[in-house]
């Protein structure tokens, strides 16, 4: 099959090759390369592809296909046999600069500390953009630290708590302070993408930041985990039939009480 489209914002690197996601009306198709493309966002591009077909899996305890592709939201699932530029993009160069942050950033890394590279990436900005080999997460997993490879709340939470306080330290008012930290939230998110823990922690401490410093109001914290919620179900709906969504809100609500 022969397809041609413009590379969206967001592309997923991986050491197996580059993988995006394209929404068609309402029908969402996952492309998956076999090597690393080079392209930037709104580069237009043409492939050839073949359709994964979807069976049935017989064997309850084997990995389920169809299961992955409904939970992520994907409808089909395509693998690019060849492909070709047809037109470079003609979007705004910041845009497409910003789309290309993630590899910069493990280029950068792979100079200061080229052994460790894709772990430090990986603990810092999740698995959005995999750099690290299957060894070396089955590792992880034998260890018990698997969960240090995923960006989570607390990583979400550490830095507005950071970054708050290094800007009222430098006597920003809470309005500005805020302002600053909804830029950072946003190329953070840029980076590693947006789930259902990440944004339950941005909407959760943004709001909390908002009533306490700026309108000086004080609520439960039950109130904005329920905010959040809601949020999250109308951003990612896709995410309230998965199995983080429900561990995320569900192991925050322990905490809280």
């Amino acid at each position: 099959v022969r397809i041609q489209l413009k590379r969206p914002f967001f592309m997923s690197v991986t050491e197996r090759g580059d993988r995006f996601v394209y929404d068609d009306d309402g029908i969402v198709r996952m492309f998956v390369f076999n090597a690393n493309t080079g392209y930037v966002y709104g580069d237009e591009m043409v492939m050839e592809v073949e359709l994964k077909s979807c069976d049935s899996v017989q064997n309850m305890g084997a990995f389920n296909y169809c299961d992955w592709l409904y939970r992520n939201g994907v409808d089909y699932l395509y693998k690019v046999q060849s492909h070709d530029l047809v037109r470079p993009s003609s979007v705004w160069v910041g845009l497409q600069f910003l789309s290309l942050m993630p590899q910069l950033i493990m280029e950068r890394l792979r100079q200061l500390i080229p052994d460790y590279a894709g772990i430090v990436y990986t603990m810092l900005f999740g698995a959005q953009q995999d750099f690290i080999e299957s060894d070396v997460k089955q590792l992880f997993q034998e260890l018990g630290l698997i969960h240090l490879l995923v960006v989570s709340g607390a990583q979400i939470s550490v830095i507005a708590l950071v970054v708050w306080r290094c800007l009222r330290v430098m006597r920003c008012s809470p309005l500005v302070a805020m302002v600053c930290l909804l830029v950072i939230q946003l190329f953070y998110g840029l980076i590693v993408g947006l789930d259902a823990s990440i944004c339950r922690a941005m909407v959760m401490m943004d709001a909390m930041f908002v009533h306490r410093y700026i309108m000086l109001r004080r609520y439960s914290m039950v109130w904005y985990l329920c905010v959040a919620a809601i949020v999250v179900a109308i951003v990612i709906p896709n995410s309230i039939v998965s199995a983080g969504f429900w561990y995320s809100f569900l192991i925050t609500f322990n905490l809280m009480v």
